[in-house]
């Protein structure tokens, strides 16, 4: 069958939206009310970084609200039609980060969400972690501070059936075990954290070393195994890192923590530097991993993404495929159905400004969907993306209005792209 591709350029509809509202509050005409793109956040600078679909029909975005020197982390909720319920800042620290965001399904919190951030610590380049619990209207319930060692950063929460949580991310800076190969570069580890139900403790961490660059970027839970996957330039197919140019993706099967390695899989080579960036799991057990990948012999740059079976012990590599050129970085990945796939990139055009790009993708990794989202001379990028059930695609990012402040977007559109 033939593919089929669309590739819209939608500035002259940004700038028909902005003639009929200037400001945040979303008072669009009829024609926009089912399909849009909508702003959100008043004083500051607005950035997205995550969402969640909520049971009774919701969105629960977080983003970083900007304001002189002061990040906070900040979180609304709108419907499907894009009215905004509530909004929300969070926290006393002032250099605080969103990160991302997770239902509860088990234990005495279920039906609440999970939002994991990074602020910086006294210290220069120091961080911590924070989990935070919140009501499905906003309400703080409790959180949890992760400040084990000198440095460490949280790329994903994992809400686990027991009812803990699992953070992934990596220990950077000064506090890194380097004990392995001497002479390395140990600049970051991965790391592992599990966070007992009722956010009273650290129960037990689970810790790499040798990465000059690395860091596990999400965890998923099938049973009694749980699978880790992220970038590392610990070591390729048994080359030491000491030879290592650029960190590769790797996926990690394991068994309840602390238990070793079962099965580990790298994808790619000495010759390429790998950045993951986001994670799907569908429901047949496939992994789909998107992220940004540079040929060090050239130093091209490019989007790249991998699937790999993860049943049982097994977690190897079935296939991998470049889908974007040279000007892009990746941003995030979803299933979409029981095969196909989502992903927002942002595209970089030669002024450094950029650009939304949807994808569609299928089970062999071929392209059948393109969508472009941006207006001239602004800085416009991608959050996330996910299919609501009668396959409507919404799409969060953060737009820049009249090239002056930074607000949160989110867009709706049909299954094929369109408004």
């Amino acid at each position: 069958m033939k593919q089929l591709k669309f590739v819209i350029s939608i500035g002259m509809f940004l700038l028909s939206l902005l003639l009929i509202t200037c400001d945040t509050k979303n008072n669009v005409e009829p024609t926009f009310r089912n399909y849009f793109i909508r702003y959100y956040g008043e004083d500051g600078n607005h950035e997205a970084k995550d969402f969640v679909l909520t049971n009774d029909g919701g969105v629960i975005i977080i983003g970083t609200v900007t304001v002189g020197q002061s990040q906070r982390l900040y979180a609304l909720k709108t419907d499907l039609a894009g009215n905004q319920l509530w909004s929300k800042t969070f926290g006393s620290v002032t250099n605080e980060r969103a990160q991302d965001i997770e239902p509860i399904i088990y234990g005495t919190d279920a039906g609440n969400f999970a939002i994991l951030s990074n602020f910086v610590k006294p210290a220069v380049d120091s961080l911590a972690m924070r989990l935070t619990l919140i009501s499905t209207n906003g309400d703080s319930l409790k959180s949890f501070t992760v400040n084990i060692f000198e440095s460490q950063e949280g790329s994903s929460v994992t809400p686990l059936q027991n009812g803990d949580y699992l953070i992934a991310g990596k220990v950077s800076n000064a506090d890194t075990l380097n004990v392995e190969l001497p002479g390395v570069i140990d600049r970051e580890d991965l790391l592992t954290v599990r966070i007992n139900a009722n956010l009273s403790s650290v129960t037990e961490f689970d810790r790499l070393g040798r990465s000059s660059e690395g860091s596990n970027v999400k965890i998923f839970e099938a049973g009694n195994y749980l699978y880790t996957i992220g970038y590392s330039n610990e070591s390729i197919a048994g080359t030491p890192a000491a030879v290592e140019d650029g960190p590769n993706f790797f996926f990690r099967s394991l068994g309840p923590l602390p238990t070793p390695d079962l099965v580990i899989d790298y994808a790619g080579t000495a010759s390429e530097r790998q950045v993951l960036r986001s994670v799907s799991r569908t429901s047949s057990g496939l992994l789909f991993a998107v992220g940004d990948q540079t040929d060090l012999s050239d130093n091209i740059a490019s989007s790249r993404v991998f699937a790999a079976r993860a049943v049982g012990t097994i977690a190897s590599v079935d296939r991998s495929r470049t889908i974007f050129g040279s000007t892009a970085q990746a941003v995030a990945i979803v299933s979409s159905g029981s095969f196909d796939q989502l992903v927002i990139l942002n595209s970089i055009q030669s002024s450094g400004q950029r650009d939304i790009v949807l994808l569609k993708i299928n089970i062999e990794l071929n392209e059948v969907l393109r969508i472009t989202f941006g207006a001239v001379n602004n800085d416009d990028r991608g959050a996330a993306v996910a299919e609501l059930p009668n396959g409507d695609i919404l799409i969060l990012g953060t737009m820049e209005l009249a090239g002056q402040q930074d607000k949160i977007a989110l867009i709706k559109v049909r299954a094929n792209g369109t408004f």
